[in-house]
């Protein structure tokens, strides 16, 4: 081995690692329609109470929502591709959203189950974690890793 091998092999590397990094561009609008969807499921034991009359386990949707949230969350934080930052905040808005569901859905389901205020405020703060983490992703894809924004 050479003494200029080393520094090739360096070179090489790193040019490498500046393009994978210049291809990792992150999508802001699924996060944008998963924080809709949480809204709207969130607001589904109110509705099929008030519009349906049904008062069947009203409450299994938002936690089936909430266990899929969870999942996806733990999956796009563990993917190789996400960036160093990115991992906390698919866990922490993962976790903050499912909080806020847990907490709308069993507090609305025992306490409050025909106020519309209660239901639509927890609705629209359910889905304000995935909109924030929509605007997350969006900001680090528009700037790239030396601080400047990409083309």
């Amino acid at each position: 081995m050479t003494e200029a091998s080393p520094r090739q092999m360096l070179d090489a590397a790193t040019g490498a690692a500046q393009r994978a990094r210049a291809q990792r561009h992150y999508r802001a609008a699924p996060f944008v329609l998963l924080g809709v969807v949480e809204m709207l499921v969130v607001v589904q034991p109110y509705l099929w109470r008030r519009i349906a009359d049904i008062d069947v386990l009203p409450g299994l949707i938002p936690t089936l929502a909430v266990m899929v949230l969870v999942v996806a969350g733990v999956y796009g934080g563990s993917r190789p591709s996400t960036p160093r930052h990115g991992r906390a905040a698919f866990g922490i808005t993962a976790g903050v959203t499912a909080a806020i569901v847990a907490l709308t859905v069993t507090v609305g389901e025992t306490a409050l189950p025909d106020s519309a205020a209660w239901w639509i405020a927890g609705a629209v703060l359910s889905g304000v974690p995935m909109v924030a983490l929509g605007a997350f992703v969006r900001n680090r894809s528009a700037v790239g890793d030396d601080g400047r924004a990409r083309s």
